[in-house]
Formats: structure tokens, C-alpha cells, sequence
């Protein structure tokens, strides 16, 4: 299984450094066709399952951001 990125659109929000990202996954494979199957039926809670593990791992307590 692969995934691609179908959209992104990067937006900087008011009054601040920080952006608002929106990113837009295609979770499949290619067909003999060429067609993309359709895999996020059983694929798309182990994948949301690793960016949210990996997104803890980033995470830093209130207050305590990288100097």
C-alpha cells in the first residue's frame, strides 16, 4: 500500500508566524489498468494510528517550546 499526496494548500494565518496546512491523501495502488484502487477501507486506521504516534512524539509540554 502507498500513499500520495492528492492536494496541499499552505495558508498563513493573521497575525502570527504560524500557517494553516491541509494536505490531501490518496491511500492506494495502481491497477494492471493503470487505475488507483481504492485501499483506505482497511488501510486508513493503521495509517492515522502512525501520524498520531508520531505527532506525540513531537509534542512538548505548554510552555516549554524550542528555544
Amino acid at each position: 500500500m502507498t500513499f500520495d499526496v492528492a492536494d496541499l494548500v499552505v495558508r498563513p494565518i493573521p497575525g502570527g508566524d504560524e500557517s494553516e496546512v491541509r494536505v490531501e491523501l490518496w491511500l492506494g495502488e495502481l491497477d494492471e489498468d493503470g487505475e488507483r484502487t481504492e485501499d483506505v477501507e482497511w488501510g486508513a486506521f493503521g495509517f492515522i494510528f502512525v501520524l498520531a504516534l508520531l505527532s506525540f512524539a513531537e509534542a512538548t509540554p505548554a510552555g516549554a517550546g524550542a528555544s
